[in-house]
């Protein structure tokens, strides 16, 4: 075949310093690289990418040889598919995935033969501290976006093009990248905030792209060129090939079958999210997501009575029903159902997924979907007659009757991160927390049989609503801010009763006692103090509080009101992440540890409904040279002594059935996440 003639390449390798300019569009040179083996189209493409590339695998491995390894081995993967991948404006969503996926499955080795970096052609950098964990569950969440919102987030965000830019690159309108962006920057606030990260946490770590040298760029270009051509000269070493080669097969896995959704193979190899939920409950490295799955509220909800039934012991067939990322688990409280809400591919894009099953036997019953977002944020209603659950793309939250499962209304909410029912479900509260070029943040509390709004709260200037709760008696709302502030509203009126301010705190959030006569507050962060406090809820005076030695995560009463357990927000650190106290004295009765030596992190933490057991789910880090292996785990204690009872690998959510007789465990495998259910007895004997 005849090469067309390429645009002269010097011209457009300097264009390159300056983004403005016109390039050489990306499908000529895969084009041109495919049929010709060209290696000057290969080379501009590693230095249009390379930066987001290598930025990408530092960020999980550091400055290190394995972040050079990985580094090339997206680029021999992409030497070997050019002629594969199916449109140029997608080629940066593609190498990002691609690296992620190399770098992760070189983290989540816990030996590996070292080699030499190839090629030594730059003065190695002062060794840098391995990132934590915050950088790689971005990118972790980055991967899972589907392929347009990721190809424009990437595009911006990471390569740091401009809107016109990226709509030249995409052949879009500029509209449609905003709009795509937008999207994706919804997606992953919601993902990441039930993972326990904020805002601004993310920010730091999407910064320029990595700086290139031409000596990498040169060599990497001829390693791709040797890879395809089965030349010697400038070939990359043989492990490194062989990483290209496991990515590319994981990438095939993918495509044929959806229980491997975009990076789960890689990130949770090593590790697992949570949580995913965060709330899925909490709720991203094959990653080892420093993943919250965000603590669910409905362990809070009025336990109902029912006759004993057989105790269930099965593993839900997710991927036969296309959900191949599962994100939250929750049981209605009257039992009956079981709703795992996640994501599964359609097409090129990604379309979330909301799966009902019966709760008894694990028979799947029917899947909902939504393009842009069923699922962000979801719950039942006390007795287990309602279902709700946001449409992030449509800017509502639907209200489902689970006698029928038909929808009963709609409420409008735009980009909804919480629901929840007051306790007789006759009022429905939706809350938003967003950041776009302004904040958006609002409350809407709804009636439930008719789908009107009873009333919404003002926001004061510069307020942003962290988190709203129902008093048990449905009489109350408390709603904190990133004020440090908690407010008692009449559910009736709207209006506020009384406001407790917390000394020196901020981003408070707050938890009524089963009895609603005590109010729980604590502060994600703080200036001067770390005290988890208790208050009469009626009055608003503060009666105790609970000294702790840094910002508190999550708090929550046991569902007896005998006790508090409140979870650290510090990082991973050694020695104790999560305290039981007493609730009546303050006093500190237990100090729980995930790991007795190396620095842990908890992200998940949820009472028995007999107050009996409690469970914390997080992370562990351990070092291997100079690599950082974090991997998940959940462990069960007795309560009120803390002692150890159950250790679950790989396991970073742990939901109780409405009786505490079965639990389902939300792990991630290499083969794609996995919800089992079994009876709470029977895991207790596995010690």
């Amino acid at each position: 075949m005849t090469a067309r003639p390429l645009p002269d390449l010097t011209a457009a390798l300097t264009r390159l310093v300056d983004p403005d300019a016109p390039g050489v569009p990306d499908a000529e040179l895969l084009r041109r690289f495919a049929e010709t083996r060209d290696e000057a189209a290969f080379e501009l493409i590693v230095w249009r990418h390379g930066g987001m590339v290598l930025g990408t695998c530092r960020r999980v491995l550091g400055r290190s040889p394995d972040a050079d390894d990985a580094f090339q081995a997206a680029f021999l993967a992409l030497a070997l598919r050019a002629g594969s991948v199916r449109h140029g404006a997608s080629l940066p969503g593609w190498l990002h995935r691609v690296a992620l996926r190399s770098a992760l499955r070189l983290r989540a080795a816990a030996i590996r033969t070292r080699h030499e970096p190839f090629p030594p052609t730059e003065v190695a950098a002062p060794a840098e501290p391995l990132p934590d964990d915050t950088a790689a569950v971005l990118d972790e969440e980055i991967g899972r976006l589907p392929d347009k919102l990721r190809v424009a987030f990437v595009l911006c965000e990471l390569e740091g093009r401009t809107d016109s830019e990226a709509a030249t690159q995409l052949g879009c309108p500029k509209g449609t990248v905003l709009s795509r962006l937008a999207r994706a920057r919804e997606r992953l606030r919601a993902r990441l905030t039930r993972r326990g990260l904020a805002g601004a946490a993310v920010a730091a770590v999407v910064a320029e792209p990595a700086a290139l040298t031409a000596a990498r760029v040169a060599a990497t270009a001829r390693a791709g060129v040797a890879f395809v051509t089965g030349r010697t000269e400038g070939a990359a070493p043989a492990p490194t090939a062989a990483l290209a080669r496991g990515v590319l097969r994981a990438l095939a896995v993918d495509t044929l079958r959806p229980v491997a959704v975009v990076l789960a193979v890689a990130v949770l190899a090593a590790i697992a999210v949570g949580a995913a939920l965060a709330s899925r409950g909490p709720s991203g490295n094959d990653p080892p997501p420093s993943a919250p799955l965000v603590a669910p509220r409905f362990a809070a909800a009025p336990i109902p009575k029912a006759a004993p039934a057989p105790v269930p012991n099965y593993k839900l067939p997710t991927a036969d029903h296309g959900l191949a990322q599962v994100d939250e688990v929750r049981f209605s409280p009257d039992g009956k159902w079981l709703v795992t809400a996640g994501s599964r591919p359609k097409g090129d894009d990604m379309e979330s997924a909301v799966a009902v099953w019966d709760a008894a036997t694990g028979k799947h019953l029917r899947t909902f979907t939504k393009p842009d977002g069923v699922g962000a944020a979801l719950a039942f209603s006390p007795d287990g007659k309602l279902f709700a659950a946001s449409c992030a793309g449509e800017a509502v939250v639907a209200l489902w009757e689970t006698a029928t499962w038909k929808v009963r209304a709609s409420v409008p909410h735009p980009i909804a991160t919480d629901v929840y029912f007051s306790p007789d479900g006759k009022l429905l509260l939706t809350r938003s927390c967003a950041f776009e070029k302004e904040v958006i943040s609002e409350v809407n509390v709804w009636h439930t049989d008719t789908g009107k709004r009873a009333f919404a709260l003002a926001r004061r200037a510069d307020e942003t609503f962290y988190a709203a709760e129902f008093s048990p008696d449905g009489k109350t709302l408390a709603v904190g801010n990133n004020l440090g502030v908690v407010q008692l509203f009449d559910t009736k009126t709207g209006k506020a009763r009384t406001e407790i301010k917390p000394p020196g705190s901020k981003l408070t959030e707050a938890a009524f006692s089963r009895s609603g006569d005590k109010l729980l507050t604590w502060a994600h962060a703080a200036e001067t103090n770390f005290a988890v406090r208790v208050w009469d809820a009626a009055t608003g005076k503060e009666e105790r509080k609970l000294e702790g030695d840094g910002p508190v995560r999550f708090a929550t009463f046991s569902p007896d009101g005998k006790r508090i357990a409140t979870m650290r927000n510090t990082g991973a650190t050694k020695g104790a992440v999560a305290w039981v106290w007493d609730a009546e004295t303050g006093k500190k009765s237990a100090a729980l540890t995930l790991s007795q030596e190396h620095p842990a992190e908890a992200h998940y933490l949820a009472f028995s409904p007999d107050s009996g057991l409690l469970v914390v789910c997080g992370t562990e880090q351990r070092r291997n040279g100079n690599k950082l292996i974090t991997e998940a785990v959940g462990v069960a204690y007795s309560v009120p002594d803390g002692k150890e009872l159950l250790r679950l690998p790989d396991v970073e959510g742990v939901m109780f059935n409405h009786t505490g007789t079965a639990a389902a465990l939300l792990k991630r495998t290499r083969e794609g996440d996995e919800v089992t259910v079994r009876g709470v007895a029977e895991l207790l004997k596995q010690k």
